[in-house]
């Protein structure tokens, strides 16, 4: 018999996936939309998923990762072939549209633009994120009472959207999915007392298989599914040692097939006999070359140790931070440290908790280390590199509410409201940073790789806020992404783009929307068929207002220091307005500017700021060239922004002058 929450249920979810679809999809996804020469990682996913998806063979000499990406990495992608195992099948499929249409892309893979090749990609990355979220909602609905529309909004709260529908030939969309089938085999591996727990333990093995294979780094997660087991096992009270050592054991066996494949996988890509390029560039000459192993296992360990103290800025700071780009993995680590170091003394076995907590602990060592190494724990990078944890919040969530029963205290509501009111944050802020080029990736140093000590994110939360709230946010955002297809070829946000209008563009829209259309569906036909369980995790109103009223007012708080912030703390437009002064005194003095062919720099601040100048006695031209502060001096003073460097640089200038 369904529960009485259950229509309420599958209406909620229905419009929340719209919602959330036609804010991302229509207003966001441009990079992918636009693509026509792909580099970086992007080349790299097609590489992959070309290679196994249209040759069907693991010869790289024809790939796209061999075009203007080979100016970076000589050779065979260097980005781990999970992402192609996972999208390949859609590849081949879809090929055989552009196989009968004789596309071109099926004889040279570089000519892939409007191709059915290129789309499934980008397909396969909404089909396993949303895949992923359905694993999550089942794998939790198996064990506490919990809307979809919540558990979807968990997903997409840890900032996923930006590489589903944004970035989909980035890697993330494809190791959500991982950590979501882990989960869910883990929990389904727990409840499991028939022969089918070989199936949970051998999907498992397959789940932290392609999570290795899709981020070689992820060695970590081989940990979850035990992980789970004895969290499980112990707050449920079912604590069996022969029970949990099978079960451990079957998984453990699962796994030699499964990363005996994977590494003949990896063999043949890069060290097996498939032709190669002659040389694989210098990406890998900026790593010391070590005699011994330990000795480099040691110098790691000493570096993630000497930036521990950047831990906070990681879960609080003012960039990236967890507590509200990835509130799941906030909360749901911190509830589970806390179920950890504080059921000992409730339940007993003191022994296997603290041996559980470390065992937690361990896991979260492999994914925080990995950003810290990154040298930006505060950038996109370095966020971008903790879904490790995602699958780790959501046990740490699942574990608090079986702790918590039936109890709704106020603590209790409090808390999911906090997470549901990040969750909708963390849902829009994608949307917003993709949406702005000042935040785009490779606009700016606001996400750097980590070469530079120096220079993160910088307050992007504040920026985001303040993009979310300016009046051009919208009109800006809504010709941003496929939406434009769709416009008005009279419509301003239409002009330049019709270049992107390709045969299949339209099909390719309604196949996308009906696929998000169908896991809507899904999630409403589940909800109403689910038997009611015993564990209520909804939020009533009386505690949802007031923390979503607490929240905007620090956001709107933020907002208004974050849009002054330019009149009062710029010293650099202070500064070269001062300059301006000087160059406008000097003229009226001897009737001229100072001459200056080209732009050279008449002062260096701190952190390598250029003031340039250039000048032909007639007219001139001063801006400020590197400056930190460059997005949010252009975005709130416009006037004052370079109509040549739009985006990072300002200054002042005469009226001939202004193009230069």
């Amino acid at each position: 018999m369904p529960s009485r929450y259950a229509w309420k249920d599958a209406i909620g979810i229905i419009l929340v996936i719209g919602t959330v679809f036609c804010l991302s999809y229509t207003i966001g996804a441009n990079a992918w939309w636009y693509s026509k020469e792909a580099i970086h990682d992007d080349a790299c996913t097609l590489g992959h998923s070309f290679t196994m998806g249209l040759d069907f063979d693991l010869d790289y000499m024809n790939e796209v990762s061999l075009g203007k990406y080979a100016k970076s990495y000589r050779g065979t992608p260097p980005v781990p072939p999970g992402i192609g195992v996972l999208s390949a099948p859609f590849v081949a499929f879809f090929s055989i549209f552009d196989r009968m249409a004789e596309h071109p892309v099926i004889q040279n893979h570089a000519q892939y633009f409007g191709s059915w090749a290129f789309f499934a990609v980008g397909l396969s990355s909404s089909f396993y994120f949303l895949m992923g979220a359905y694993l999550y909602y089942r794998g939790l609905r198996s064990l506490i009472d919990i809307s979809p529309a919540f558990v979807f909004l968990l997903c997409t709260g840890t900032g996923i959207l930006f590489y589903v529908l944004m970035r989909p030939l980035m890697a993330h969309a494809f190791e959500f999915f991982n950590y979501a089938l882990c989960f869910f085999a883990s929990v389904q591996l727990y409840r499991e007392e028939s022969r089918r727990q070989w199936l949970y333990a051998l999907l498992a093995a397959i789940a932290v298989t392609l999570a290795w294979l899709t981020r070689l780094h992820a060695i970590f997660p081989v940990l979850f599914p035990p992980l789970a087991l004895l969290g499980l096992m112990l707050t449920m009270q079912t604590f069996d040692r022969g029970t949990f050592l099978a079960k451990t054991a079957q998984y453990v066996l699962a796994l030699v097939p499964c990363f005996a494949v994977a590494i003949a996988l990896m063999y043949g890509i890069y060290a097996g006999p498939a032709p190669k390029l002659d040389s694989y560039g210098n990406i890998y000459s900026y790593v010391p070359v070590y005699t011994t192993f330990i000795a480099f296992v040691g110098d790691v360990i000493a570096l993630v140790a000497s930036r521990l103290a950047l831990l906070p800025v990681i879960l609080v700071g003012n960039s990236f931070p967890l507590w509200c780009f990835m509130p799941i993995a906030f909360f749901g680590v911190g509830a589970l440290l806390f179920h950890g170091g504080t059921s000992a003394r409730r339940h007993g076995q003191r022994t296997l908790w603290i041996a559980w907590t470390l065992l937690a602990v361990l896991y979260m060592a492999g994914p925080i280390a990995a950003v810290l190494l990154w040298r930006m724990p505060g950038s996109a990078y370095g966020f971008r590199y903790l879904y490790p944890l995602v699958p780790l919040g959501f046990l740490g969530f699942t574990l608090w509410r079986l702790r918590a029963g039936a109890q709704k205290s106020v603590v209790s509501r409090v808390v999911i409201a906090a997470l549901l009111v990040t969750s909708i944050f963390g849902t829009l802020a994608p949307v917003a940073f993709n949406s702005n080029p000042a935040w785009g990736y490779t606009q700016s140093p606001i996400n750097e790789f980590g070469l530079k000590e120096g220079v993160s994110a910088r307050d992007n939360l504040y920026r985001t806020i303040a993009w979310m709230e300016h009046p051009s946010f919208l009109r800006v955002a809504i010709g941003y992404g496929p939406a434009f297809a769709f416009l008005p070829r009279t419509s301003p946000e239409v002009a330049g783009k019709q270049a992107f209008i390709h045969a299949n563009t339209y099909v390719q829209v309604y196949i996308m929307c009906a696929l998000w259309a169908t896991v809507a569906l899904a999630f409403a036909f589940h909800a109403l068929r689910n038997k009611p369980a015993q564990h209520g995790a909804r939020v009533s109103a009386i505690s949802f207002i007031p923390v979503m009223v607490v929240f905007l007012s620090i956001w709107h708080i933020c907002f208004v220091y974050y849009q002054h912030r330019p009149e009062v703390a710029s010293k650099l437009l202070e500064h070269a307005a001062s300059l301006r002064d000087t160059i406008e005194a000097e003229r009226k003095e001897k009737g001229s500017y100072p001459v200056q062919q080209d732009f050279l720099p008449i002062e260096t601040a701190e952190n390598n700021v250029q003031f340039l100048y250039r000048s032909d006695g007639t007219n001139y031209k001063l801006i400020v060239l590197n400056a930190p502060d460059a997005n949010v001096v252009t975005l709130f003073h416009p006037d004052e922004r370079d109509p040549s460097r739009p985006w990072w640089a300002y200054g002042y200038w005469t009226k001939d002058a202004r193009k230069w």
